[in-house]
């Protein structure tokens, strides 16, 4: 949809589609106050349909601009990142010494080499935090036939999830080795 063709009426789309109120933007775009005439010019079809189509150029502009903002921030953070990597493992030179006589040297940091290879690492997602799991249970009330029984239950669960992810033959494995030949 073009601009409107009264030039007070765009502007008034335009402050209403930047989020100001009706009455805000009737007086931004050069009429006197009053907040009825706002709601009336705000009401007609034409007016109405050019603010939903301002606020969708909007929308999409912030969007793209935020998207932009997110990769340009990524990508600068992993740049900053390698070549910090290149110094540390001494790649690169560092310039070194006084300010008036600057020496560029090669310069091995393995703890910041290290630490800088385990951030790389994470972001493209090689590395995961473990997981500590555990299991509590009282086997105190337990007799040894009760107990017998859990463990067996237990074992036989252990046995089915490994199973399901492929990690155990089901004991088609050959004879086990017990050394005695």
């Amino acid at each position: 949809m073009p601009p409107l063709p009264r030039q007070r009426e765009e502007l008034f789309a335009q402050h209403c589609a930047s989020g100001l109120t009706n009455s805000e933007a009737y007086e931004n775009a050069g009429y006197k106050p009053h907040r009825g005439n706002a709601s009336v010019l705000r009401a007609k079809q034409h007016v109405s349909d050019r603010i939903s189509e301002l606020q969708q150029q909007i929308a999409k502009k912030t969007q793209v601009a935020v998207v932009k903002q997110a990769t340009m921030s990524r990508q600068y953070l992993v740049d900053a990142l390698l070549e910090n990597l290149d110094i540390s493992l001494g790649r690169r030179p560092v310039k070194l010494g006084p300010a008036a006589i600057p020496v560029e040297q090669y310069v091995y940091r393995g703890e910041t080499a290290n630490t800088a290879i385990k951030m790389a690492g994470s972001e493209c997602g090689l590395f995961q935090d473990k997981a500590e799991v555990t299991h509590h249970m009282n086997f105190d009330d337990l007799s040894d036939e009760q107990l017998l029984l859990r463990l067996r239950d237990e074992t036989e669960a252990l046995l089915l999830e490994r199973r399901a992810a492929g990690l155990d033959n089901g004991g088609d494995d050959p004879e086990p080795d017990t050394g005695n030949r």
